[in-house]
């Protein structure tokens, strides 16, 4: 027999003879108790009884024939893990040290794995295989641990048999009489045992799963396969995965890692019923977050120093846990389901996907909540408006923006933009050849960049983008159209800047989303249509002609009918409204808008004549939330929340290259919202 190997592998004697106690076991089953299982591999053909025959045989015979407990046995086998049967005792403080500890030189102190693994195994070596030259040849070149480890008390002895010999050199080609190698040698066999190997990184290979909008999960991880706790991806709503991306282990049964996987998916499905939603998915900046922190843990590991099958052509490791199972587990079962965003999917066509976003029903959040209310209600709604002044309606808003700073890990600069102020917002990785221009709200008469800022630097971090904001001119003193002109003005900087149209995102609020779509239309009219439109509770009708406007009047917590007049009255647009816009040819559109505002219906029509017209339209209705809650974002997770599923927006308007597309099999993923 020629064994042909360019690499050897570890191989440290194991500690076990379980298999053979089960053989014997097997044995005196058929021979004292009558009982005949065949193989104990087949089990998954036995029935209940079976199983609890077995279990009560097992445990008879190894108290009387044997000295280790059953469960050390058939741990030790392999063949079951150990809370397999109920009624099982597991010793946790065994269990820790025997296998749990062996994480620590896996991913902690690599010296470990010399002192415990390498140094035995050479003894080994020196045992087994007296010939030197043999020797040097199964001695790997790499560290014990970075490849996968064999575990075997008679694999080395077996090539320093008289009828095997090892060959190490590279192969040419294969022959009718057997195997060349490269020094034109031909080794003649009978059979040849091609170990291939597998694709371990090639997560759910063949199949190509489609998730929102046709997104291609191969395309998705052409930078590697990644996936929050390991189950579940961005874009694709609805969609869990068991042994998904690294959570295979080195050191423990990856048994214990399904179960904690399957508990986790039980607690987002009993969430779902908890919060009637019928759609969940991972949010974007969740999920990058949790990449970037395996990824940095995974580098400091054993597996980090060679090439295998834990690693894939772009030396991304997507295969393995860097950890302890019992710390994947606290995370699957205690960690905060906000990494979740919960929806209950409305009826949608074709261009129109709606969603209602439910209440966080956290006791915290609800009491925040409640509080927001209060305070808007005393100060924003009771001074914003007539019979006040805009005056004093701009020294009020100026006293409320201190309490909605901007969030922590980004940095702005001011720049002069045809004689007026623009802030420029970045996270500390901010994308250069894309950008996002904010339109701020204020009823076109109120509000800065600075008065904004809370949402801005939000989503500078959710997006990785650039967030430009312009302090436009303001009525009354400047009536339409000089907010227009100021942020067309923007919109040829950032051209100017190397950022090309089509990778710019127009967002505003409130009359910030009105300026916003109009933005757009310019853009489009001009041949250079931005790459997406994200609007929260767009001011889309002058005319006041919503449903909500009445019924709402009393419910919202933050917006006055009057103080809409009276912006519109400062403002002077006139002409037809957004809603009667020829919206053809716009990009995508991303809208927000809470139930208690009395702007609902003018975000609702919007979603409504933009899909009518072809635009690919996302709304998304919050629950118990008013008018631009975003602004709360310091109090409230869901205004967190919020701004997040924006930023993931932006994001995929502006993606970072072009994926090509999968010539594997298509299986098309709907998920409960639109695929």
């Amino acid at each position: 027999m020629a064994v042909m190997e360019g690499e050897w592998l570890w191989s440290p004697g194991p500690e076990y003879v379980a298999r053979s106690q089960i053989a014997r076991f097997m044995q005196w089953l058929r021979q004292q108790r009558g009982l005949d299982f065949a193989d104990y591999e087949s089990l998954h053909r036995w029935s209940v009884s079976d199983i609890e025959a077995f279990w009560a045989a097992l445990w008879d015979y190894f108290e009387i024939q044997s000295d280790s407990p059953p469960t050390r046995v058939l741990e030790a086998s392999g063949m079951f893990g150990a809370q397999w049967f109920q009624g099982t005792r597991v010793n946790y403080a065994e269990h820790l040290l025997r296998y749990e500890a062996r994480a620590l030189a896996f991913t902690r102190f690599k010296s470990l794995m010399k002192i415990a693994v390498e140094w035995p195994f050479r003894r080994m070596l020196a045992r087994d295989v007296p010939d030197a030259a043999l020797r040097a040849k199964l001695t790997p070149d790499y560290p014990i641990g970075c490849k996968r480890i064999l575990l075997s008390d008679d694999y080395l002895t077996t090539m320093s048999r008289e009828n095997v010999d090892l060959v190490t050199d590279g192969i040419r080609c294969i022959v009718p009489q057997g195997v060349e190698t490269q020094d034109g040698r031909v080794h003649e066999v009978d059979a040849i045992v091609y170990g291939t190997g597998f694709a371990a990184t090639e997560f759910l290979a063949p199949m190509s799963i489609r998730g929102r909008r046709g997104l291609d999960l191969n395309e998705a991880w052409l930078g590697g396969a990644t996936a929050y706790l390991g189950m579940t991806v961005p874009g694709f709503p609805n969609f869990f995965m068991l042994y998904g991306p690294n959570t295979n282990l080195g050191h423990n049964s990856i048994v214990y890692m399904l179960e904690s996987q399957i508990r986790h998916v039980m607690r987002c499905i009993e969430h779902m019923r908890t919060q009637r939603a019928n759609v969940v998915e991972v949010q974007a900046e969740r999920h990058t977050r949790y990449k970037l922190r395996i990824q940095q843990r995974l580098g400091a590991t054993v597996w980090n120093g060679c090439n295998s099958w834990y690693v894939d052509a772009n030396g991304h490791n997507s295969t393995n846990w860097p950890g302890f199972t019992l710390s994947y587990r606290f995370m699957t079962r205690y960690s905060s389901l906000r990494a979740y965003r919960f929806a209950a999917a409305l009826p949608s066509t074709g261009s129109l996907t709606a969603l209602t976003i439910p209440a966080p029903v956290a006791p915290f959040e609800r009491a925040s909540a409640a509080l927001m209310r209060g305070i808007l209600r005393t100060t924003f709604r009771a001074f914003i408006g007539p019979p006040f002044p805009v005056g004093v309606e701009r020294a009020v808003v100026a006293a409320i923006v201190t309490l909605m700073p901007k969030r922590f890990g980004t940095r702005s600069e001011t720049n002069s933009v045809a004689g007026r102020a623009v802030v420029v917002t970045c996270a500390r990785r901010a994308s250069s050849d894309a950008a996002i221009l904010y339109l701020h709200g204020g009823a076109f008469c109120l509000g800065n960049p600075r008065s904004h800022r809370s949402i801005t630097s939000h989503l500078a971090i959710a997006s990785g983008l650039p967030v430009w904001t312009p302090d436009y001119r303001l009525a009354p003193e400047h009536p339409h159209p000089a907010a227009i002109d100021d942020a067309m003005a923007c919109v040829q900087a950032m051209v100017a800047q190397g950022i090309r149209p089509e990778r710019i995102v127009v967002a505003g609020d409130s009359a910030g989303g009105a300026l916003a779509l109009e933005v757009g239309l310019r853009m489009r009219d001009q041949g250079q249509a931005p790459a997406g439109l994200a609007l929260i509770s767009p001011f889309t009708d002058h005319r006041l002609g919503g449903d909500s406007i009445r019924t709402h009047a009393s419910e919202d917590p933050m917006l006055r009918i009057g103080w809409l007049q009276q912006g519109i009255s400062w403002y002077g647009a006139q002409g037809p409204t957004l809603l009667e816009r020829d919206l053809s040819g716009l990009p995508p559109m991303l809208i927000h808008v809470g139930d208690q505002e009395i702007l609902l219906s003018d975000s609702t029509r919007l979603a409504e004549r933009a899909a009518a017209q072809g635009v690919q339209v996302q709304l998304e209705i919050h629950a118990e939330r008013w008018h631009v809650f975003h602004l709360q974002a310091l109090y409230l997770s869901s205004s967190v929340d919020a701004l997040s599923a924006i930023g993931a927006f932006c994001r995929r308007c502006v993606p970072a290259r072009q994926a090509a597309s999968s010539n594997a099999t298509r299986v098309e993923w709907a998920g409960g919202e639109a695929a």
